[in-house]
């Protein structure tokens, strides 16, 4: 992704960074946008992350980010590998913290957190929530009735936008 990264930005003044969200050293001041889309529930402290993103921001700029929605990474009990996800258990939603998961034929570690943590952790990184979001499907977008009927059971993602005031 990196080498594709680059090959789309030749001859432009972009620039790719390989880094992880935790280690990468964040400019001050540096962004009026930051978007993140679908990461944050692989992230273990998203306090501190969420302040390096504060602070890389200029004043007035914006934060969107999306993850799985809490009720998704709260369990994935009544789910058989291998199959459509037909039903739902909200289990441990309160326990926040790690989960690790069976997933396309390997493990994967996420961190479960409640809707009240991230915007907790939003705030106390000093931004203003301007949105939230939980992704409502719209029917336009399904090839069938069945599909569409089947996503309208839960939400699957949770979006937020914050703001630097």
């Amino acid at each position: 992704m990196v080498t594709a990264a680059q090959q789309t930005l030749a001859d432009t003044s972009g620039e790719v960074v390989h880094s992880t969200l935790e280690t990468w050293n964040y400019p001050t001041a540096a962004f009026d946008l930051a978007v993140s889309r679908l990461v944050m529930h692989y992230v273990d402290h998203i306090d501190t992350l969420f302040a390096s993103v504060h602070r890389a921001l200029v004043n007035g700029g914006q934060f969107l980010f999306s993850v799985e929605h809490p009720v998704i990474t709260s369990s994935d009990k009544g789910w058989q590998q291998g199959t459509a996800r037909q039903d739902w258990v909200v289990d441990n939603y309160f326990n926040t913290g790690e989960r690790v998961t069976s997933w396309m034929g390997g493990t994967v570690r996420k961190y479960h957190r409640t809707i009240e943590a991230y915007f907790s952790a939003a705030q106390q990184a000093g931004f203003v929530v301007k949105d939230l979001r939980e992704g409502h499907p719209q029917r336009e977008h399904f090839l069938t009735d069945e599909n569409y009927q089947r996503r309208q059971r839960i939400p699957l993602f949770l979006m937020m936008s914050l703001h630097k005031p």
